[in-house]
């Protein structure tokens, strides 16, 4: 989701090679996340809010905390730049879609890939 849990903030990707997380009230910018290199595609709020999710142009996705604006989490698997990245519902899982015309499960904590799945 665009917003937050509690609907405070929100999240935005940007081809400044920036995704920002902006207080939802008085359009403050609260995060600037950056991954030197790549430009984020997609980003998202995990359930918990706790975590923000960018899909980059070089394949990758990360997770970052909110709070401290730093890059927990790298999801490595993807050949061409990540168009979309969702946590379930309840946060467990985390499925990403990419130019390379695949798609990826992966288990959030761990950040391992259980499932590939290939367009033809």
């Amino acid at each position: 989701d665009l917003f937050s849990l509690d609907v405070s903030l929100i999240v935005t990707a940007s081809e400044d090679m920036t995704a920002k997380v902006w207080d939802a009230k008085t359009g403050a910018c609260k995060q600037i996340l950056r991954r030197p290199g790549s430009t984020p595609l997609c980003a998202v709020f995990s359930p918990d809010g706790e975590s923000v999710l960018t899909g980059l142009s070089n394949g990758y996705v990360c997770a970052w905390s909110v709070d401290f604006g730093i890059c927990n989490q790298v999801f490595r698997g993807h050949s061409l730049g990540v168009l979309s990245a969702v946590y379930s519902r309840e946060g467990s899982l985390m499925l990403s879609a990419a130019d390379d015309c695949t798609a990826r499960i992966w288990i959030s904590r761990t950040g391992t890939c259980t499932m590939t799945l290939e367009h033809q």
